[in-house]
């Protein structure tokens, strides 16, 4: 019934062919999709069934890395990002996961945005080792058509933060620290993640 409910809401008579195509899907692993009506889809995800418009037209594409004034502002591909301090202590906490703190010396000045490179790798906070992004993005359950959309804040050509996600763990502000840099993204107009 709820299928039924969704399909006739977003797809009016053509409802019945697609509430099939949906149970098709629903056996399947994550990821798969099909297509109910042009512009509209269906995949499996994790924990969630979405019907709507193909996740990756919500994210604009992005180009070449950008560099970012510390502090100040930098636009890249619809995102935007505030860099404030350095502070000689932690003013603030972060209230979202589009919020960070990093260690200031630890990232140093001469940031930059930019998409995911082949063979990438991450620290995630709180691991002592560096893992494949690709591996980080399946086991945070980044979406497939997110991974080359997401912007990425890279330090001397590591990268600090997957805004959204997490930081690195060399990043991190923590006792030795000695200023803080508070960093908040903002995601282009009308996109919406998770």
């Amino acid at each position: 019934h709820l299928l039924l409910a969704v399909c006739e809401r977003m797809l009016g008579e053509h409802r019945q062919n697609a509430v099939e195509r949906v149970m098709s899907v629903l056996e399947k692993p994550v990821g798969s999709r099909v297509p109910l009506l042009k512009g509209i889809d269906c995949e499996v995800r994790y924990g969630t069934l979405y019907v709507g418009p193909p996740l990756s037209s919500s994210l604009p594409s992005l180009g070449g890395d950008v560099g970012v004034t510390v502090p100040g502002e930098a636009c890249f591909g619809g995102w935007k990002l505030r860099v404030r301090g350095p502070h000689w202590m932690l003013t603030s906490f972060p209230s979202s996961e589009w919020q960070a703190c990093l260690d200031a010396e630890a990232v140093g000045a001469e940031l930059t945005l930019g998409r995911r490179r082949p063979g990438d790798t991450f620290q995630p906070l709180g691991m002592e080792h560096e893992k494949k992004l690709q591996d980080f993005f399946v086991d945070a359950k980044v979406p497939r058509e997110w991974r080359d959309r997401l912007p990425l804040l890279r330090s001397r050509g590591r990268i600090a933060w997957v805004p959204g996600w997490r930081i690195a763990d060399w990043a991190k502000v923590g006792p030795e620290t000695r200023a803080v840099l508070d960093l908040e993204m903002t995601r282009p107009e009308g996109v919406t993640i998770r």
